[in-house]
């Protein structure tokens, strides 16, 4: 287990732990603290998949925010038999830990979310990979499915299956923990999003399901 701060925290682990354990958690920042994972996703997107796109963002953590980790090591599990295979994405608990198997992300109407990117930095690009989470604005994964020009800048308050939203690209862990803007849970709704860079080529991708039932 690893785990993760609140507000403004670096990653900081042990990989080994990462190749046993289910969980991962963050600590608060050590000085020169880094983290390389051991155990990564089939098709783990490398840094140079990159495209150029709009300038990168990384905003602050908002105090109360449920935070949904986006990482290329967060594993897909056994597909959904309702939202099929999802991979990359984990919601991350209150006592500050996520899982390194994605599900489709369980949230209670009228959270307020933010998207944080938990890719480290690695040997071959120190400033790590960029990750985003975009809607679908349907019901479902379409294959292959082309990301409109303004779903590269951050857009959308809440979700939708009909007006686009986008955390725009959010910086690797790298540049030290950054943020999408908030989202607002809305009252009920399965929302389809995935990866600007890698929905189509690794299947980087998930789905929100509101439910009043819903734990964090």
């Amino acid at each position: 287990m690893r785990s993760f701060g609140r507000a403004g925290l670096a990653l900081v682990a042990c990989a080994a732990c990462l190749g046993a354990c289910s969980h991962a958690n963050y600590n608060p920042p050590l000085a020169g603290a880094t983290a390389t994972p051991s155990s990564t996703a089939s098709g783990t997107p490398s840094a140079t998949a990159t495209p150029t796109s709009a300038p990168a963002v990384c905003g602050t953590a908002a105090p109360g925010a449920v935070y949904i980790a986006m990482g290329s090591y967060i594993e897909p599990g056994t597909p959904d038999p309702t939202y099929g295979s999802v991979y990359g994405y984990a919601i991350v608990d209150t006592s500050g830990n996520y899982s390194l198997q994605a599900t489709p992300l369980q949230l209670r109407p009228s959270d307020t979310i933010q998207f944080t990117n938990v890719d480290p930095p690695t040997a071959s690009d120190a400033n790590g990979t960029s990750h985003s989470a975009v809607g679908l604005q349907t019901a479902g994964f379409p294959e292959p499915h082309t990301f409109p020009s303004p779903a590269f800048s951050p857009s959308g308050s809440t979700f939708s299956n009909s007006v686009l939203w986008s955390t725009g690209e959010i910086p690797s862990e790298a540049a030290g923990l950054c943020y999408s803007q908030t989202f607002v849970v809305p009252a009920s709704g399965a929302y389809y999003f995935g990866d600007l860079d890698f929905y189509n080529s690794v299947n980087m991708r998930d789905v929100i399901v509101v439910s009043s039932s819903a734990a964090q």
